[in-house]
């Protein structure tokens, strides 16, 4: 199953709504974007794709482990919202994709949640 984001939707805009975020994880086995596939493809596959990303984010904890190679532009708001122009691929601890992301927020918003 496809998870989808829409931006600028609220009541009295509805019609300006637009998706700016698709994601696709484990239980997506039969979806694969651009080739790569989640509990598939792995972070050897990712890079021999895309090479080097522009940013790598660790999150270690007792019982969780979040690695994520980002491709493009990724903003971290003090908000729920994220403001991106990016490919997101998370990995288990195995080295294989559990999630993959593509993000297409407006940017011009950035500047109202932009952390100081």
């Amino acid at each position: 199953m496809l998870n989808a984001v829409v931006e600028n939707y609220y009541d009295g805009n509805k019609e300006k709504g637009v998706v700016c975020c698709i994601s696709i994880s484990e239980e997506d086995k039969d979806i694969s974007l651009d080739g790569l596939t989640p509990t598939v493809s792995t972070k050897q596959d990712v890079l021999d794709k895309y090479g080097e990303p522009a940013q790598v984010q660790k999150v270690f904890d007792k019982s969780y482990y979040d690695e994520s190679y980002i491709y493009g532009i990724l903003y971290e708001p003090k908000s729920t919202h994220v403001y991106a122009h990016a490919l997101e691929i998370k990995f288990a601890d195995t080295g294989i994709i559990k999630e993959m992301c593509i993000t297409y927020s407006d940017l011009t918003k950035y500047d109202y949640c932009r952390t100081y």
